[in-house]
């Protein structure tokens, strides 16, 4: 079972790809992405790093214990 990762519009896409794309935007900040992390509308890396980090932490202070974590 590979790790899947929701967008904020519901589609799921593979961690790996997911990555793939945020470090694609860190790399470049100024180039505009077809798509952003939250929505379907273009958005520039920054924007696209900046949803990332907010995710981040998120589910950082969500305070969902490791073991429960993708339970149902």
């Amino acid at each position: 079972m590979s790790r899947a990762v929701t967008l904020g519009d519901g589609r799921r896409v593979t961690l790996g790809s997911y990555v793939r794309v945020v470090k694609l935007a860190k790399a470049n900040p100024n180039a505009t992405f077809q798509r952003d992390l939250l929505d379907r509308w273009p958005a520039k890396g920054a924007d696209i790093v900046r949803q990332f980090r907010r995710g981040m932490a998120d589910r950082i202070n969500d305070a969902i214990s490791y073991s429960t974590r993708g339970t149902k």
